[in-house]
């Protein structure tokens, strides 16, 4: 006791946060597992050949010369018709027989493949359509569809639509000043198709083929 008298204070544990602690403690922290070349998307603005090693990525049926965009606010203007009006740009994979990725997006009317600076990709509904995913790489919308033996390594593209930006996300896409100056001239596209293929090492090739402009 103190001169007065007076138990000394004494610190009790925390059994809460004592409990706490020790849990933290019991569960193993795992190790970060570094990105691997797999794991990462490879870049839009890249060249790519369309054949190589045995394999090629070849356009059967190109696309309608001409396609109206659809707007933001309006409905769907249905996906983009072959040249011959009376079907759908045509796509197959030679010298391949096991499921891979084809990723379809819309480029530049001429010159490098890079992703257009006021039209993107849109996915379009339809009761028979090809079944295909929608998902962002570098800004730009890509559609994805499974290439499959099954289906000849063939693929129909009924379910792509071209979509028009609004001036705001051009702007941000390409900066207000490119967008002034480029906004009547940029009036034409590409259907930027490219095939992801697993090799036997482990690493992926990519195919690539562009078609023949269109008049959005």
């Amino acid at each position: 006791p103190h001169k007065d008298g007076s138990k000394p204070y004494r610190l009790t544990p925390n059994k809460p946060v004592m409990k706490a602690a020790a849990m933290r403690a019991a569960v193993p922290t795992q190790s970060v597992r570094p990105t691997t070349r797999k794991q990462k998307e490879y870049s839009l603005k890249a060249y790519y050949p369309s054949k190589l090693d045995g394999m090629e990525l070849k356009i059967l049926e190109q696309p309608e010369p001409q396609h109206r965009a659809r707007y933001q606010t309006e409905g769907s203007r249905g996906a983009i018709k072959d040249a011959s009006q009376q079907g759908f740009p045509v796509i197959k994979l030679y010298g391949y027989n096991k499921p891979a990725k084809l990723q379809v997006f819309i480029g530049d009317e001429c010159g490098r493949v890079k992703p257009h600076g006021f039209y993107q990709a849109c996915r379009v509904f339809g009761k028979n359509s090809t079944a295909c995913v929608e998902q962002e790489i570098e800004d730009t919308t890509v559609i994805e569809i499974a290439v499959l033996p099954e289906n000849d390594m063939t693929v129909k593209l009924d379910c792509v639509g071209i979509l028009k930006l609004r001036n705001a996300d051009v702007e941000r896409r390409i900066g207000p000043k490119r967008a002034r100056e480029k906004k009547k001239a940029n009036t034409r596209a590409r259907l930027v198709m490219r095939c992801l293929v697993d090799k036997s090492d482990g690493n992926q090739q990519i195919l690539q083929a562009v078609s023949n402009p269109i008049v959005c």
